[in-house]
């Protein structure tokens, strides 16, 4: 819609007002299905459209012989992990993109964890302004987080995802079995994230997590079946419930789903990358219920529940990194990037949050509450 008019006073300025709307439709399927299985489906999707698939090393030694048997040999395979997730990355997709000739009319298919969904993401949203991209996430962390929502970014001069996009996918497929090739270090980065779900938005989700979560860390989330097919699913539904009431994050500054991820990129970022995704979250989370429990906002019980759930599936509690400079600094990179406040998600109970409208609500002596705390806690694994 627009509107046009011209200026009191005036034969020489004219006024002209665009008014757009930004709208997202996309498909998120979980397919209780084989390896074999999902590639059909993956080939389903592209159809007879002309498609690069972008995927991994591991990706690629583990199932790119069955998927090639399928999708044909328009492959790019690229070194995975946070370290590489950068504009060069994203320029070796374009530039194969290229040399296929694919725009508008030809698809991406992303498939890896959510460094792979991020970059072809990015991609996607360059080639020709915008082409169709389709991600099939083999991580937990891809199929509960990283690829079911619309965005996409790469890091930047030692800033953890500083450029990115919005870009909706055209279709993502949940794939539970591809799961089960996983080492236990990365189904638990996985389970951070369901844990950071649960505790805002779903109680019974956590208390799925605390019967079922260290017998599927155990077994690479292939028992128990069901319990493990239900947990992926309502993670990534109540992930997609959150994310679309506010998209395009320009109705709100407050969201539930940045709950554990205030600290954790310079936490990420400050270990080399030694820690993980995950485990940075997991990290982030346990001082932020220490946080909210020491400024009289969180019982000391629920408080204690959460971190022996992340205890118990060998998640760490704290960090040598979580210094109180690092802390300083990344609740300065939240007050520019939610708007002029922190707006740092804090655990009043399980599915019930506040805001912090401001630094001044959590003194000092808090921080160092907090942290007294978790060091004092027996059993953290180290980084």
């Amino acid at each position: 819609m627009s509107s046009s008019r011209l200026e009191a006073g005036s034969d020489r300025v004219h006024h002209h007002v665009v008014h757009a709307s930004r709208e997202a439709r996309y498909e998120v399927r979980l397919l209780d299905v084989s390896v074999d299985e999902a590639w059909a489906a993956v080939a389903a999707a592209v159809g007879d459209r002309p498609h690069l698939v972008v995927t991994t090393p591991t990706v690629d030694r583990l199932f790119g012989a069955a998927g090639r048997r399928v999708l044909g040999e328009a492959w790019l395979v690229l070194e995975g992990g946070e370290a590489q997730k950068d504009l060069a990355q994203v320029e070796c997709i374009c530039s194969r993109a290229a040399a296929l000739g694919l725009g508008r009319q030809g698809v991406l298919v992303g498939v890896g964890g959510g460094v792979c969904t991020d970059l072809v993401t990015v991609a996607a949203s360059w080639i020709r302004r915008g082409m169709p991209h389709i991600r099939l996430p083999t991580t937990l962390v891809g199929q509960v987080d990283a690829s079911v929502g619309v965005k996409g970014a790469v890091n930047f001069r030692d800033t953890k995802s500083y450029l990115g996009v919005y870009h909706p996918p055209e279709s993502v497929l949940l794939v539970p079995s591809l799961l089960h090739t996983l080492p236990a270090r990365r189904i638990r980065e996985g389970l951070s994230e369901i844990v950071k779900i649960a505790i805002t938005c779903d109680p019974d989700l956590f208390a799925q997590v605390e019967a079922h979560g260290s017998a599927l860390v155990a077994s690479a989330f292939a028992r128990p079946a069901g319990p493990g097919r239900d947990i992926v699913w309502t993670a990534a539904v109540r992930m997609m419930e959150r994310l679309a009431l506010n998209l395009y994050e320009d109705r709100s500054r407050q969201r539930l789903v940045d709950f554990g991820h205030t600290f954790s990129p310079d936490l990420e970022i400050a270990s080399g990358h030694a820690l993980s995704h995950g485990e940075a979250v997991a990290i982030d989370m346990a001082y932020t219920v220490c946080l909210s429990a020491a400024a009289g906002w969180l019982d000391a019980a629920t408080r204690d529940r959460v971190l022996d759930l992340l205890e118990a599936l060998g998640l760490p509690l704290g960090s040598p990194h979580l210094t109180p400079e690092l802390c300083a600094a990344s609740m300065a990179t939240a007050v520019a990037h939610r708007g002029g406040r922190p707006n740092l998600v804090l655990p009043c109970g399980l599915g019930r949050s506040r805001f912090l409208a401001s630094e001044d609500e959590l003194p000092a002596a808090v921080h160092d509450a907090a942290r007294t705390l978790l060091e004092a806690r027996d059993g953290t694994p180290g980084t």
